[in-house]
Formats: structure tokens, C-alpha cells, sequence
């Protein structure tokens, strides 16, 4: 099926919070306002997809509780037709949430999550035919206990998916949620074996790697990124490694080539939430993936979702349509 694509991983509700600043531990600050939205990676790429690209199926697959907020999910994503929400199961625990606490001035995010539903995921909810879309993007390793479970075969129970994938002719991405200490180095690597794309911000490039991307004064150390992107492209992606971060997007490709695309230049007053940059990000460039364009093309469309999401409240309202998205491109790169 060549123009879909299957967005598969945790599934969650976001209570956004606006705070006027993080206190320190003991320490209170104020909550300005509350609303909700959907979150987690299926969700988020699913409708940035869907709303970037109205003619692409999305198959989105994952788990929800029974409960008000499972019921919440499936009317949210039902507003789009070109969302099939038929890979998502009912199971027996609540439907996963996030506080997110977001800085009002500067839109920076913390987040506070409870796994829920998300730990019920599994292999026996993945089956590949010859049928399958074209690609599949699974995520965020890290967060789904059931898919990070170990596997006697293939060190994970998510390398054993995104492996059945591959056999089947499904081409393969990953993304990771950004955890500080070693679950990294233990979880990831096996999960890179089998991908053929890979996506990360520099947080989880440094902590996956060991390699420091920001120095001292949170400066990128942009000397570095060509290194810490080899470590994953030599740990077994196939084709494309990539960072985003604030300043721009850094990709390795197969044969070892750096490509380097900077960020959208936004005014502080266009920010209005950084929730689910990132998952924009991703969109973009697996909508590139699937519209056939070269790489620097794909991050610099990853780039403009990224931006266009910054613009909106929740993780997916200030995406635009391919058309104008593409017009943001040309205007900002050229080509």
C-alpha cells in the first residue's frame, strides 16, 4: 500500500498546564490555565499526517482504556477520515496521561506521564502481510514496557516487530522518548538493528551515544553530531539518522554523509507551545520518505511541520496542509 503508512506506539492524554515558571523542589508555583489534548507518539504523528496530508491513509495502532479518555482518543482522531483507528485496542488498564507543564513566556515543557494502557502493547498486536503500508514508524522506545520487554532473539520484544516488518517488506523508523540515565544504551541498540530510519532530538542522541552534544552554557557542540550520528547508523539503521534540535536538523545517511538543515527563524510571539514539536518533526520527514524526496528536502519539511506545530496550542493544531507546508519550504530553502 504505497500511499499509507502505519504510526504505531504509546497513546496518551496530555493535561497541558501552563506554568509562569518551574519552582524548585519544595517550592510552588501557580497553574495559569488547564486543557486537554491528545499525546504520545501515535496519536501525534498520526495527525500531523492526517492533516498534512488529507489524500495518505494512516493506519494508527495501539491500546486505551475503557474508560472516558479511551473514549476521548477515538472521538479526536475520528474527526479524520483519513485515520484508521482500527489497530487500536481496548485493554484492561486506564487510558496513559502526561501533565505537561509548560513555561508560558518561553513554551518550554516538563512532563510527568502514568504508562497505563501503553504497557499492554505487544508484538501479538503487529501483523505484516504483503497488504502492509508501505512504512512504519513504532515508538517511543522507552516508554512501551510490553514492546521493551526482552526478547530471547532479538533483545526486545520491539526489534522482533520492527524485524517481522522488514521481512514482510514494511520499511521501518523509530523514534525514542527523551529519559535521562542508561535504559538508553541497553533498550535502543537492539531496536536500530532492524530500522531503516531513525529519529532523535540532541538529548537522546547524547544519552543513547555517551557523546556531550551541549556544552556548559547549553551550546551546541555541533563538532560532535557527525560522531554520535555515526553510532547509531553503525549500530544497524539502514538508511537515515536524525537529529532535530532547536537550531536545526543534522541526518547521516547510509554512506556515511552529513546533512545539515537549520530551523525556521520564528518570532517569540509565533511560539505558543513546543508540545509535540518533535512528533511534527517526524511527520514531516516520513512524509518526505513517502513523497520520495531527498534528504535534505525531507528534514527541511521536517523543519516546517515543526515550526508550524509551534505555533499552536496542542501537539498537532498549527499543522497545514502539504501544499502550504511545501510553500513554507521554498520560501525558507529554496529548491
Amino acid at each position: 500500500m504505497e500511499n499509507s503508512i502505519l504510526v504505531a506506539g504509546n497513546i496518551i492524554v496530555d493535561l497541558i498546564k501552563r506554568v509562569p515558571w518551574l519552582p524548585e523542589p519544595r517550592c510552588l508555583a501557580p497553574i495559569l490555565s488547564i486543557r486537554s489534548a491528545l499525546g504520545g507518539l501515535a496519536p501525534n504523528v498520526s495527525l500531523d499526517l492526517a492533516r498534512l496530508d488529507p489524500d495518505l491513509t494512516v493506519h494508527i495502532a495501539g491500546c486505551v482504556g475503557s474508560d472516558p479518555e479511551g473514549d476521548y482518543v477515538r472521538t479526536e482522531l475520528g474527526q479524520f477520515s483519513n485515520i484508521d483507528q482500527s489497530g487500536i485496542r481496548t485493554g484492561g488498564e486506564p487510558t496513559a496521561f502526561t501533565d505537561v507543564m509548560t513555561v508560558d513566556a518561553t513554551g518550554e515543557r516538563t512532563f510527568f506521564t502514568y504508562t497505563g494502557a501503553n504497557a499492554l502493547v505487544g508484538p501479538e498486536d503487529f501483523t505484516f502481510t504483503q497488504d502492509s503500508p508501505r512504512l512504519m514508524h513504532l515508538g517511543y522506545v522507552l516508554l512501551m514496557p510490553g514492546l521493551d520487554a526482552a526478547d530471547p532473539q532479538y533483545g526486545t520484544r520491539m526489534a522482533r516487530v520492527l524485524a517481522e516488518a522488514q521481512r514482510a517488506g514494511v520499511e521501518t523508523s523509530v523514534d525514542v522518548v527523551s529519559e535521562a540515565g542508561e535504559r538508553a544504551r541497553e533498550l535502543v541498540p537492539p531496536a536500530l538493528r532492524y530500522a531503516d530510519y531513525c529519529t532523535v532530538n540532541e538529548f537522546e542522541l547524547e544519552t543513547i551515544t555517551g557523546i556531550r552534544l551541549r556544552d556548559e552554557d547549553e551550546q551546541l557542540m555541533t563538532e560532535h553530531i557527525a560522531g554520535a550520528l555515526g553510532r547509531l547508523r553503525d549500530a544497524g539503521v539502514r538508511r537515515w539518522v536524525t537529529m532535530h534540535a532547536p537550531e536545526g536538523a543534522w541526518g547521516m545517511d547510509a554512506a556515511g554523509v552529513l546533512y545539515e538543515v537549520p530551523s525556521l527563524r520564528l518570532a517569540p510571539e509565533q511560539i505558543r507551545s513546543s508540545v509535540g514539536a518533535g512528533d511534527a518533526f517526524a511527520a514531516g520527514l516520513l512524509l518526505g520518505v513517502l513523497k520520495d524526496l531527498e534528504y535534505a528536502q525531507a528534514m527541511q519539511l521536517g523543519n516546517v511541520a515543526a515550526a508550524m506545530s509551534l505555533g499552536g496550542e496542542g501537539a498537532s493544531d498549527g499543522i497545514r496542509p502539504y501544499l502550504e507546508a511545501e510553500e513554507w519550504r521554498r520560501r525558507a530553502y529554496g529548491g
